[in-house]
């Protein structure tokens, strides 16, 4: 897999075409929080907070496409991964279900081991869930059920995922199952040396990562025209945008983190009609000229 797949998957999954047209719905949806008379960090800072947590979270799915692409590249086929369980009638995704010439897996894919027990445990019923649908599938080829965190630094609930796994395999005596951190499930599958490669390209990915992109003054910068004409046809967008902008509490923040130059406004404008938006250019600009 090259560095150039990598950075493709990311940028896709993290951030995306619709990433800035988000975070101004987030901002309107959630305004209180933001912009609340009760709180002693800026709005900047928030925002950072706000987008970080989101970026994580983000990271995480485009992991699980790395890791699809990885074992297609590797020689194992993806399979459907969507099913109704019947007992329940609940609509289940499993993470990674594939298969080779002599086995068929499912994996529980998550970044780290690091929930409370609440979650933890909520997690283990879902994968549970998983692993009786691999038990009933129909197949001459061994089955193994994992869990699998990415980052092998967190551990913190390996104990109970053990004590679980334990009870699982005398209820599913014909899957094989078992729980892996890091390198260790690549290993299991005998691709560790090619994973290593890839993860020397995600390293790379993250020493080029520069915040500056996300929140400078040119926020919107990487918007391209056909973008903007999806946000000129998104009333949540537009609506969210003029409440921001009317608003004289939110009005400079968003203007002076977001729009300092005017491009994004300006190109707007070129595909809908809206008098607030035009009057904070002509605003924007004339303090500009005073300057």
């Amino acid at each position: 897999m090259k560095y150039i797949e990598v950075e493709d998957i990311i940028n896709k999954e993290v951030f995306g075409n619709s990433f800035s047209i988000e975070t101004i719905v987030d901002i309107a949806k959630n305004y209180k929080r933001f912009f609340s008379e009760y709180r002693i960090v800026s709005f900047k800072n928030k925002l950072i907070q706000n987008k970080t947590q989101s970026i994580e979270i983000k990271f995480g799915y485009a992991m699980e496409k790395i890791v699809e692409f990885f074992l297609i590249e590797n020689g194992f086929e993806k399979i459907n991964n969507k099913f109704k369980d019947l007992d329940s009638n609940k609509d289940y995704a499993i993470d990674q279900f594939f298969q080779n010439e002599n086995s068929i897996y499912i994996v529980e894919q998550k970044m780290r081991d690091d929930h409370d027990s609440s979650k933890k445990v909520g997690q283990f019923i879902n994968f549970q869930s998983k692993v009786k649908y691999l038990s009933e599938y129909r197949t001459e080829k061994a089955k193994y059920a994992y869990i699998y965190f990415i980052d092998e630094q967190h551990k913190k609930n390996k104990k109970y995922y053990n004590e679980q796994i334990e009870l699982l395999k005398e209820q599913y005596k014909g899957v094989n199952i078992d729980i892996f951190y890091g390198i260790t499930f690549f290993q299991k599958i005998k691709k560790s040396k090619e994973w290593e490669d890839l993860f020397h390209h995600i390293k790379m990915y993250k020493m080029k990562f520069e915040d500056s992109d996300i929140y400078g003054a040119d926020y919107f910068k990487h918007v391209s025209d056909s973008d903007i004409k999806l946000a000129a046809n998104d009333k949540k967008f537009i609506r969210s945008l003029e409440k921001l902008l009317i608003n004289e509490i939110s009005r400079k923040e968003i203007y002076d983190t977001f729009f300092i130059n005017n491009s994004f406004l300006s190109r707007l404008l070129n595909y809908i009609k809206s008098d607030i938006i035009e009057n904070i250019i002509t605003e924007g600009t004339s303090k500009n000229e005073e300057k």
